[in-house]
C-alpha cells in the first residue's frame, strides 16, 4: 500500500504540478493576446489621428491655395493705389477677390485634429503636427492682411504686403504638411502621401 500510496501522491503533484504550469502558460498567453489587442487598438487610434490630421491640413492648404491669386491681385493693386498709380484690377474683380477671401475659414478643423494627433503620439509627430498649425495660422494671417475692399468696391489695404508673402505662406503651409506626412509614416502613423 505504500507504494501505491507514493504514486498516487506523486501523480497527484505531478498532475496539480502540469496543472499549475499549464494554467501559468495559458494566463501568460491570454495576457499577451490581451497586451497585443490593447496595442493594436492605439495602432488604429494613432493611424486615424493622423490621417484626420492629414485631411484637416489637405482641405484647409486646398482652401487656401485657391485663393492666393485673389490676394495676389489685390495686394498688387493696392500697392498701386499707395504708390499713386491706377490699379489694374476692376471694381468688380475687386469685389470677387474680397469676397474670396472673406469666406475663408481659420485652421480650426487643423487645430482640433492636432490635439487627436496629441493624444495618439508619438511626440515627434506631435511636434510635426504642431508646425503645421502654426504654419496654417501665418497663412490665415497673411490673407487676413492683404487688402480689403468696402461697400463701394474701392480698397484699401490695412498691411503693407509683399504680393509674394501669401504665396510664400501656403508654400511653408504645403512644406510642412509634407514634413508632417514623412514623420507620421515613419512613427507608426497613416503613410499615405499628400497630393499637390
Amino acid at each position: 500500500m505504500d507504494t501505491e500510496l507514493t504514486i498516487a501522491v506523486v501523480g497527484t503533484g505531478g498532475a496539480l504540478l502540469g496543472a499549475l504550469i499549464g494554467g501559468g502558460a495559458a494566463l501568460m498567453a491570454a495576457k499577451q493576446g490581451y497586451k497585443g489587442a490593447l496595442e493594436a487598438v492605439a495602432r488604429t487610434a494613432q493611424h486615424d489621428a493622423h490621417r484626420a490630421f492629414l485631411d484637416a491640413t489637405h482641405s484647409y492648404w486646398t482652401s487656401v491655395k485657391g485663393a492666393v491669386n485673389a490676394a495676389v491681385e489685390l495686394t498688387e493693386a493696392c500697392i498701386a493705389e499707395e504708390s499713386g498709380d491706377t490699379p489694374d484690377l476692376s471694381a468688380y474683380d475687386r469685389q470677387r477677390h474680397g469676397i474670396t477671401l472673406g469666406l475663408m475659414t481659420g485652421p480650426d478643423g487643423i487645430d482640433a485634429a492636432a490635439q487627436a494627433v496629441h493624444q495618439a503620439g508619438p511626440p515627434v509627430v506631435h511636434e510635426a503636427a504642431r508646425t503645421v498649425l502654426a504654419a496654417a495660422r501665418n497663412v490665415r494671417r497673411v490673407f487676413n492682411d492683404v487688402g480689403v475692399v468696402d461697400d463701394h468696391g474701392e480698397g484699401h489695404h490695412t498691411v503693407r504686403l509683399d504680393p509674394s508673402d501669401p504665396v510664400d505662406a501656403v508654400r511653408d503651409l504645403k512644406t510642412a504638411m509634407d514634413a508632417f506626412a514623412t514623420a507620421a509614416g515613419k512613427h507608426g502613423g497613416h503613410q499615405g502621401a499628400l497630393t499637390a
